[in-house]
């Protein structure tokens, strides 16, 4: 049997043990949060989503059309782009975005070297200059600009020989598209690609966080289409692929293919572990070509392009096939491939499907706590369709690039069944991703009807990654404005309808909530009881030792110690005839010790150079012995003995009769602090061998260990595990109108002013 997570070597202390049904139930109970939830507001106030949280609550969500969005979002564009443009006339001024400056990042950095919003996403390490070389450093952020020009390079420039090494420099150099550090256009006075790309990294909060990822959810973002991976050797018909999908890139698909990668680096020019876009594919004289491109183009002037058959430059191109095609060579990064090697040299396809205006969507998000175990959720979705027709699934999940650094230490994979109402057996599911992890989808004809989404999610959780709340502490003073842009995002993606506190969570936070409330009483109960208890005992104590009697002239206390008989319990004396009285001072108080000696025990003879005799451990009181007249003087006239006094280690305060509370000693913390074991009083400490330290070390070397251990097993269970998920469901239909509601625990949420809160039972599927 596999052990139970945690971290390496732990062990479980617990009552039973770990492989027995009450141990384990114990385990699961304390790994999983009794309370679990999630912020869905990182910044307080945020007023981006104080409008959406406002909006009521709808139950069920009916269809648009796909188009409508873009419409709305294109006509806010424009108007706000003629309020910039005349802004900036009347200031006859550039404009500067105030919320996202490269040119500031760059100077508050050579000046203070602080983090660059614009470059580096929340909770990551920008650059320093020990570490610049190679990071992100934009040569220029405009095309004719002084800022960000490379020293090294402007020095190197200005040592050849030319004319005008000013103007060169700057034509070379910070003039036109390839003057920019991230994407650039072929035609050297286009704008429009990195103008994309800014709004693209603005959108996400920095360049940081586009950087890398799979073209199909960046063709999703730019296109609102759907995005289906697929892998080459899991195509049945070859034939089919090709005629009903490839044939119709950029009508009804788009298309990305990658090389997966390997130890060689490049395969005939094409790029291992590198991205390719598919801008054409045509058959002609019984030839299946389609045509790529490398987004890199011409990479430091090498050539990145496919060096096999149909490749630039090969023996399969004639003159008239090219004029045919309308195609010349050239070191761009596009060039044509067989079919048949498009199949053998990619190994990961991503398709995305592209939705025109006859097309609708419907779509509704909600939450749910994830088990650490993999099983279909409680929280799922039923939809009823009013026509046949194509539909489109996706189940998705939020787009974590837009609050990265807020994401936290859960991961998150999708998939679900359909079921048509009336039929125990699943219509359709979707297989499991390999890498994409954002969304799981299907496509398929469905007749008119009502159907049910189960949910499936598994989690992940990695303790190495920083939660959020220790992300917002770290940043709140060293990276303010970029904790802010990333927050606001943050809250504007958690603040879709449909995303309030499911009844089952509230129900059980509230009535933790109380559990709390009711513990929090108890316990000062208990320690006002606590605290009137210890007052009541240290009065009665100290009255009891005031009525004790007192020595007449009350200056100090007397104590009678018998050396050479076994210690009892001190008793208060004074003085007698016969003693030697020894007077001390002991925290500015008097105390007078009389010694009185007496025979040894029976079968043992004493003289007055024999040392004391040694403390024998015995524990019982032994009656007084009165001593003779003799043994009275010998003892007065052997005054060479010193006799000790270890008795006076083990008097306790308790016993001794103070002249006032103020000469009292402390009081102990806490009844509990007081150990039985530690009272000596009347009894003489044993006196410990080589073995007993020996036993006492190892005893307090295994407490140690177990004291780690249960201090690791603690630390373990102090952060249990506590996966919530926000996910929606997307429907594409064409033609239908489509209506979705969420259902949780079998319990439909109508989201109106129906009876039990807003919530029909509906049956189980």
């Amino acid at each position: 049997m596999a052990p139970p997570p945690g971290p390496e070597h732990m062990t479980l202390d617990f009552s039973k043990s770990i492989f027995s049904q009450q141990g384990i139930d114990e385990f699961w109970r304390k790994f999983t949060t009794q309370r679990p939830g999630k912020s869905f507001n990182i910044l307080p106030g945020s007023s981006h989503t104080t409008v959406a949280r406002q909006k009521p609550s709808v139950g069920c969500q009916v269809s648009k059309n796909v188009t409508d969005s873009y419409e709305k979002a294109a006509t806010a564009c424009r108007a706000r782009v003629k309020k910039i443009v005349r802004d900036c006339r009347r200031m006859n001024q550039k404009y500067k975005d105030p919320d996202f400056d490269l040119e500031h990042d760059y100077i508050e950095w050579d000046l203070h070297e602080r983090t660059e919003d614009c470059l580096v996403p929340l909770g990551e390490k920008g650059r320093t200059r020990a570490n610049k070389i190679g990071c992100l450093t934009p040569r220029s952020v405009k095309r004719v600009e002084d800022f960000h020009e490379s020293l090294l390079q402007r020095s190197d420039w200005l040592r050849i020989n030319l004319s005008n090494p000013e103007e060169e420099f700057q034509k070379a150099m910070q003039t036109g598209s390839k003057a920019l550090y991230f994407s650039q256009c072929k035609d050297q006075n286009a704008t429009w690609l990195p103008l994309l790309e800014k709004a693209y990294a603005k959108a996400h909060g920095d360049y940081g966080s586009i950087e890398e990822g799979w073209n199909g959810e960046g063709l999703e973002d730019l296109t609102g289409g759907v995005t289906s991976e697929m892998v080459m050797t899991d195509i049945l018909d070859k034939n089919k692929f090709w005629t009903e999908e490839l044939m119709n890139v950029n009508k009804s698909f788009l298309f990305g293919l990658t090389q997966m990668g390997g130890i060689h680096g490049e395969r005939k020019g094409i790029v291992e572990d590198h991205a390719y876009s598919v801008m054409e594919a045509r058959e002609l004289d019984g030839f299946r070509l389609v045509k790529l491109k490398n987004p890199w183009g011409k990479k430091n002037g090498a050539k990145k392009e496919w060096d096999g058959p149909w490749s630039d430059g090969s023996e399969e191109w004639t003159p008239d096939l090219m004029k045919r095609m309308d195609y010349t060579f050239g070191n761009d990064g596009v060039f044509w491939m067989a079919y048949q090697d498009v199949l053998k040299q990619f190994q990961h396809i991503d398709r995305t499907r592209l939705f025109g205006a006859d097309w609708c969507i419907t779509q509704q998000w909600t939450s749910a706590d994830v088990p650490w175990s993999v099983e279909y959720s409680d929280t799922n979705f039923r939809f009823s369709l009013s026509e046949d027709g194509p539909v489109v699934l996706m189940l998705c999940q939020l787009d974590n690039r837009y609050f990265r650094g807020l994401v936290g230490q859960y991961r998150f994979r999708l998939q679900f069944e359909l079921y048509k109402e009336g039929q125990e057996d699943y219509i359709a599911e979707n297989r499991p991703r390999y890498f994409m992890s954002r969304s799981a989808t299907a496509e398929l004809d469905l007749e008119a009807g009502q159907y049910f989404v189960r949910v499936k999610i598994t989690a992940s959780r990695d303790k190495t990654v920083a939660r959020p709340e220790d992300i917002v502490l770290q940043n709140c003073e060293k990276r303010p404005e970029k904790l802010r842009a990333v927050g606001r995002s943050y809250n504007l993606a958690h603040s879709k309808p449909g995303l309030e506190e499911s009844v089952m969570n509230r129900e059980r936070r509230l009535r933790g909530e109380r559990h709390d409330k009711e513990k929090s009483k108890a316990r000062k109960t208990f320690e006002t009881r606590k605290l009137a208890n210890k007052k009541e005992k240290v009065r009665r104590l100290r009255t009891e030792a005031k009525a004790k009697p007192k020595k007449e002239d009350n200056k100090g206390v007397d104590v009678l110690i018998k050396v050479g008989e076994n210690m009892s319990k001190p008793q208060h004396h004074t003085a007698d005839q016969g003693n030697q009285v020894l007077s001390h001072d002991i925290n500015d108080r008097q105390v007078n010790i009389s010694v009185a000696t007496s025979d040894k025990p029976e079968g043992c003879t004493k003289t007055s150079s024999d040392p004391p005799t040694p403390n024998t451990g015995t524990t019982e009181q032994q009656p007084s012995i009165h001593q003779d007249s003799a043994s009275a003087a010998n003892t007065n006239t052997d005054t060479t003995t010193k006799p000790s006094y270890p008795i006076l280690d083990t008097i306790s305060d308790d016993d001794l009769s103070w002249s006032s509370d103020i000469d009292a000693p402390p009081e102990p913390a806490s009844d509990d602090e007081l150990d039985p074991s530690l009272i000596t009083i009347g009894k003489t400490p044993p006196r410990e061998t080589s073995t007993d330290t020996d036993k006492s070390s190892q005893k307090t070397n295994d407490t140690d260990d177990d004291e780690k251990k249960k201090q690791t097993i603690d630390d373990f269970f102090a952060d249990p595990w506590n996966a919530v998920c926000v996910f929606g469901l997307r429907i594409y239909t064409q033609g239908a109108q489509a209506e979705i509601k969420v259902v949780r625990d079998g319990v439909e949420e109508s989201g109106g002013g129906d009876s039990e809160g807003g919530y029909n039972h509906v049956a189980t599927w």
